[in-house]
């Protein structure tokens, strides 16, 4: 990873990944032509949150399959580390690589937004990278701090929980999943190992 790009981490659970992530990515990118790299940063295990459905290594070939023919890079530094991913760590690792504040961006949704306060060493956060807010449906957005910069992108509907809750009544997911990671999973269906059930 060239961590003297200017770049955008996008983390998450991505349990699994899916069609409305890469809307976000697709969307920033346009929106922020001086970002020269997307970076996905899946987590081991996101802290106070419940542990996710597929596994981290899972979660890790999962989006090696969606990320495939885009313009997206994936960082498995979170996955390598095996314990709570805490964004502070993340960052950290990157100026340890190379990264400059001024060039490096950490996106979050509106509603992880409104509870950063609440984070790690939020104030080291900022002082490693700038935020990158993405509006969330029904999460109202203020500004906290000059240096956040707030992007405003069409929602999509898709979310890993909705999807996952599908995937286990083994409802097939139309217009949701690439479609390399949809016939991945149809594959480990038939051998009993989708994590999520029956594809």
């Amino acid at each position: 990873m060239n961590f003297s790009q200017t770049i955008a981490l996008f983390g998450g659970s991505f349990d699994p990944p899916h069609l409305g992530h890469l809307h976000i990515a697709r969307e920033i990118l346009q929106q922020m032509p001086e970002l020269e790299k997307m970076v996905f940063v899946p987590c081991a295990q996101s802290p106070g949150k419940r542990k996710a459905v597929a596994s981290a290594e899972q979660r890790l070939d999962f989006l090696k399959i969606a990320l495939n023919n885009t313009p997206f890079a994936l960082w498995d530094f979170e996955v390598r580390a095996g314990k709570e991913s805490y964004t502070v760590n993340t960052v950290r690792e990157a100026h340890r690589q190379g990264a400059k504040q001024e060039k490096l961006f950490w996106i979050l949704g509106a509603d992880a937004y409104a509870h950063f306060s609440q984070w790690q060493e939020p104030e080291t956060i900022r002082s490693h990278c700038r935020l990158l807010v993405v509006n969330r449906p029904n999460h109202p957005l203020q500004q906290q701090n000059a240096q956040d910069k707030i992007i405003t992108i069409p929602p999509s509907p898709l979310s890993s929980t909705s999807l996952r809750e599908s995937l286990a009544k083994g409802k097939s997911p139309i217009n949701s999943l690439p479609q390399a990671l949809e016939d991945h999973l149809r594959k480990l269906t038939l051998h009993t190992q989708n994590p999520y059930g029956s594809l």
